[in-house]
């Protein structure tokens, strides 16, 4: 009786996981197997096969639930071991940095990216495998004149594979070919350029002023010079006598005077009245306006100012220095062309050509040979690789989006996958888990979303250099070399008069 009882307990066991697995399949939003086999959508043959496998499994269940004898514990085993079987997805994708890459290795193609990765959750949590299907030209996918198309979504179309990876962006012509699960990405597409360097030369001294700045102050000098000496001319005759101050009242010594207070240099002032006011008030403007000036000038050595060429879209399509081209093949192509907006037919229409794609491009956006509309993930990926290899940041993006698309992977319309697809993407996207694989690929090169010169501030203070500094001392050459002419032109005229002093006597006698 010991045997018997725990023969029926065990058996018992099963039925109850059966009906327990059953309950799962009914409530889970999974398409039953009826569906996947009465489906119109022309499944590749492993896809069948599994479909098949399900099939097999669910009437199994069935009769070993309604036997209950015996061979249940059997059936259930045979049905676990037959479902076990994964069956073979067949996938459409082509390389795209940083979502999906091709490469070789000693076992053969070896890929990875975003999307890869992304890939493997799915079909771990669809218990299916994938077989990379790269489309035979190339290419991701356009509408022929014909109404058919070419790359992967023709591929989709002429029902070859099950899913393109992608990911492709959402447009209403792609839909008619095809059907697209949950959004995995929204990537606005903005304009890469090469960054911008701080240069210095001696204009960096001229330039912390704007030349209003410096036209009034000069004008100041001066007029602040003449008021002042007719103060000390006026104050002279009245208060004392006029011997007492002709050699402190000459236009040369007030000039100087109020020269010394612009430089911040200590002078000697004897006078008293107005013209000691007034000089007060100069010394008190001189102050903050050479204080902001040395400020500045401690600033632009430490933290370079940069000009940017190019600040949005609108200057770029204005300008003649440096030309810009579109991604080959890319939905920004399609997009300038079936959109009606002045911006996108001025983009279109100015570009001079194509390039692969961004990331393959990047050197040649560094260099500034073009300017690259690429979307925001491709160009972060380009700023981090930049950086990670040279230690600079080489790219520079103005802030405003052209346009803006959505991307996720591609099925087959009304294909089975579909809710089950949704269901898995929502659930990684709700659980940061889509966010956690773009930072694997793109980590670093944040420094280089400051704004141009700002990254300089940001890494350990270095010797100031020639090339920072030459101005100085370009200053001072020039004004030596002057000095050297008023000392010439001096000796001369000394010269001079001697000679006619000389000449003079021997004309009178």
């Amino acid at each position: 009786m010991r045997p018997r009882g725990m023969a029926r307990r065990h058996e018992c066991l099963v039925v109850i996981s059966c009906w327990a697995m059953m309950m799962v399949a009914s409530i889970y939003p999974t398409p039953t197997a009826a569906e996947i086999i009465n489906t119109p959508t022309a499944l590749s043959m492993s896809t069948r096969r599994l479909s098949g496998l399900r099939v097999k499994a669910t009437v199994k269940a069935e009769v070993a639930l309604k036997n209950e004898g015996s061979t249940l514990a059997a059936v259930s085993v045979k049905m676990m071991q037959e479902v076990d079987s994964v069956a073979v997805i067949k996938v459409a994708a082509e390389t795209w940095q940083p979502f999906f890459l091709i490469g070789q290795g000693d076992g053969g193609s070896q890929y990875s990216g975003i999307m890869w990765d992304l890939l493997l959750m799915l079909t771990s949590k669809m218990n299916v495998s994938v077989e990379i299907v790269p489309p035979s030209d190339g290419l991701w996918g356009v509408e022929l004149p014909n109404g058919s198309w070419n790359g992967m979504l023709g591929m989709i179309q002429r029902q070859e594979v099950d899913m393109a990876l992608g990911p492709f962006a959402i447009s209403y012509p792609r839909t008619r070919v095809a059907d697209f699960p949950a959004s995995i990405f929204v990537l606005p597409h903005r304009v890469y350029l090469p960054r911008p360097r701080g240069s210095s030369d001696l204009s960096d001294f001229v330039r912390l002023y704007h030349p209003t700045v410096w036209m009034l102050t000069m004008m100041c000098v001066v007029v602040m010079a003449a008021v002042v000496w007719v103060a000390m001319r006026v104050e002279g005759s009245i208060m004392t006598p006029q011997e007492h101050h002709k050699n402190h009242t000459s236009a040369v010594y007030v000039l100087l005077h109020v020269w010394s207070g612009l430089m911040q240099e200590s002078w000697l002032w004897g006078t008293v009245g107005v013209s000691r006011w007034l000089m007060g008030l100069w010394f008190l403007a001189t102050l903050v306006l050479m204080s902001t000036y040395s400020g500045l000038l401690v600033a632009s050595l430490t933290v370079p100012r940069v000009s940017l060429p190019i600040r949005s879209v609108q200057q770029l399509v204005v300008q003649d220095n440096i030309p810009w081209r579109l991604e080959q093949g890319g939905i920004i192509l399609h997009t300038f062309k079936t959109a009606d907006v002045k911006l996108y037919k001025t983009l279109l229409e100015g570009s001079v050509g194509f390039f692969p794609d961004c990331y393959k491009s990047r050197r040649d956006i560094a260099e500034g040979r073009f300017a690259g509309l690429c979307d925001t993930l491709a160009g972060d990926l380009m700023v981090a690789r930049s950086f990670s290899e040279s230690g600079k940041c080489d790219f520079f993006s103005p802030r405003d989006n052209i346009v803006t698309h959505s991307y996720t992977m591609v099925l087959q319309k009304a294909s089975p996958f579909m809710s089950l697809i949704n269901f898995w993407l929502q659930e990684l996207q709700e659980r940061g888990w889509i966010d956690q694989l773009v930072r694997q690929r793109i980590n670093n090169g944040t420094i280089c979303q400051l704004p141009p010169g700002k990254e300089e501030g940001q890494r350990p203070a270095v010797p100031l250099t020639l090339s920072q500094m030459w101005g100085v001392f370009a200053i001072m050459g020039v004004g030596a070399g002057g000095a050297a002419v008023v000392f010439l032109l001096e000796l001369i005229m000394r010269q001079t008069c001697w000679l006619i002093e000389l000449l003079l006597p021997s004309t009178t006698q």
